[in-house]
């Protein structure tokens, strides 16, 4: 924004369109929900997940990690 201004800077931004929380971290093509389970999911954990967005960045996290 210093150098270009924020007029310029934000008009490329919104050009640019919504991106998801996903892409921020994780710029490559999103694997499916089954294709998590099988890589982070863990079959005989005992942790409780109250919504499906919970489960979902656990194994987005540990995908990363992997």
């Amino acid at each position: 924004m210093g150098r270009d201004g924020v007029q310029a800077v934000l008009g490329r931004a919104l050009a640019d369109g919504p991106i998801s929380q996903e892409q921020l971290y994780f710029p490559g093509p999103m694997p499916s929900i089954a294709d998590l389970a099988t890589v982070a999911g863990d079959a005989n954990g005992t942790a409780i997940h109250f919504d499906a967005g919970s489960v979902r960045y656990r194994w987005l996290d540990r995908q990363r990690r992997a």
